[in-house]
């Protein structure tokens, strides 16, 4: 098993993998090939089993943060200001099917 998936949709916005947040209980996206709809683009490690993305991964609804992350070496560092109850804390990433 893989931490990140990888996708196949080439949609607009589709994003290139998605990864299983804990902290939300729900997959975020990544895009590492194009633009997402908020032009950010990541840079990925092409290590599928212990992923390195940069720069962080925010996700917001609106202007609030809701989840503010980086992945580090299979690894989900959350900041303070995500709105979880991993907040602040790090946690192994969990494989995705």
């Amino acid at each position: 098993m893989a931490k990140l998936r990888k996708t196949y949709d080439l949609g607009e916005f589709a994003p290139d993998f998605t990864f299983y947040c804990p902290g939300c209980g729900c997959e975020h996206g990544v895009w590492t090939t194009r633009l997402n709809k908020n032009k950010a683009m990541w840079i990925f490690d092409d290590n599928m089993d212990n992923p390195s993305i940069e720069p962080s991964i925010t996700i917001k609804k609106g202007n609030q943060t809701l989840c503010h992350l980086y992945i580090k070496n299979g690894k989900i560092e959350y900041l303070a200001d995500c709105r979880h109850k991993l907040a602040g804390k790090t946690v192994e990433m969990e494989d995705i099917d």
